[in-house]
């Protein structure tokens, strides 16, 4: 406002006056480097720390500040420069440490940031403050059990620490207890409405449905993952986990549209793909099905995909492209059916559609073998499963 404007205007006056002398005066570049700084304006206090950092090269503090200018302007690869000399300079320092971690962390930098944190954790007595970033940073990027010992960690320095509360319940998630992981979510949102926990709370309520079949906590993984989208509208989880209760409630349209929005965030995410391509092909737009799960096939081939993708193939007399991709659907699923000890349904269908295939090109012996194996898998009787057996004891015999 008109108010806010005047104030900054004064302060700018203000600290101007005072940077002519700060260029003799490396004390005061860094105390008016640090109230740029504090003030949001990195560009301004990039040059006074730089000052102050030269003028004396054997204390960290300036150059730590110089680092959170830099990273301010997101001059990411020169902040992590000045972080690590000034670590070097700062030895035992803990907070520049964790300012290096958090900077790995903004510069995508995750294994670096990974192998930081788990070093600055060893720290005795360290805060809970900074146990917090780092369990969280866990909990991002996957590392649950790394997580869950951190929010172990936090839980007996602060039981109702939001990050504590957080990290526990993901290594609960992890080990499918989602009444008590939800239970943990719920008290960390309650006192800090973070979109990463918002976000672990969707999950598992979304873990109850599967595990107690009561649909209503669809509901509240909706809201929540708006919740978390609306906090952070660059954060690709919540978009995604809406899609995937869309999709199980078979709201087509809506999960189309929430997952459009998710892919313009990442375009090379094979669950988008999926999702995008089951809710194309219940709104029968082949096509449209085709690309998407062509797409989710070629980024992570999962057995189910390839079978969905051969049979939109088959049905749209596509032959060049549905036997590869059935072949590779019976392959994994062969996989499959032996790791879990559960039949795939599917498989009988798809040996009936590649020995069909076989059949059209000519290829006899080919589509001998898959229409043994598909009578062999006792499908469903029929006109279907005649017409095979009638061509196995006649012409294919």
């Amino acid at each position: 406002d008109k108010r806010a404007t005047e104030l900054k205007a004064r302060r700018d006056e203000l600290l101007s006056s005072l940077a002519e002398k700060a260029n003799s005066d490396p004390a005061l570049a860094l105390a008016l480097g640090v109230a740029y700084l504090q003030s949001g304006d990195g560009e301004k206090a990039e040059p006074l720390l730089r000052k102050a950092a030269e003028a004396r090269p054997n204390e960290p503090e300036p150059t730590f500040q110089l680092a959170k200018a830099l990273a301010k302007q997101g001059k990411l690869d020169d902040a992590i420069v000045q972080l690590k000399k000034a670590r070097e300079i700062g030895g035992a320092r803990i907070d520049i440490g964790f300012e290096l971690a958090r900077t790995y962390e903004l510069a995508n930098r995750d294994s670096l940031a990974s192998e930081l944190y788990t070093t600055l954790l060893a720290t005795p007595d360290l805060g809970v403050e900074y146990r917090g970033h780092a369990c969280r940073f866990f909990g991002r990027t996957g590392a649950v059990e790394k997580a869950a010992a951190e929010g172990d960690a936090i839980f007996k320095l602060d039981p109702k620490n939001p990050a504590g509360l957080y990290c526990r319940g993901e290594g609960l998630l992890l080990r499918k207890k989602a009444d008590v992981a939800r239970s943990q979510f719920l008290q960390a949102v309650a006192a800090d409405p973070n979109a990463q926990y918002l976000d672990a709370q969707g999950r598992a309520a979304e873990l109850l449905v599967e595990q107690s079949g009561d649909t209503k906590f669809f509901e509240e993984a909706i809201r929540v993952y708006q919740l978390a989208h609306t906090s952070a509208p660059t954060m690709i989880n919540p978009l995604i986990g809406q899609g995937r209760v869309y999709v199980a409630r078979k709201e087509w349209s809506k999960a189309i549209e929430v997952l459009g929005k998710a892919d313009a965030l990442k375009h090379d995410d094979a669950e988008i793909a999926l999702l995008m391509g089951l809710a194309a092909e219940a709104l029968n737009q082949k096509p449209d099905a085709i690309i998407w799960l062509g797409r989710a096939n070629a980024l992570k081939p999962r057995a189910d995909t390839a079978w969905r993708l051969g049979n939109l193939y088959f049905d749209t007399n596509d032959t060049g492209r549905a036997k590869p991709t059935l072949y590779q659907a019976i392959s994994l699923g062969l996989a499959e059916e032996k790791a879990v000890g559960t039949p795939l349904p599917w498989i009988t269908d798809a040996y009936y559609e590649v020995g069909y295939i076989e059949d059209l090109l000519g290829n006899a012996g080919a589509a001998r073998d898959a229409w043994t194996t598909y009578v062999h898998r006792q499908p469903k009787a029929g006109p279907q499963l005649k017409s095979v057996q009638q061509a196995l004891y006649t012409r294919l015999k």
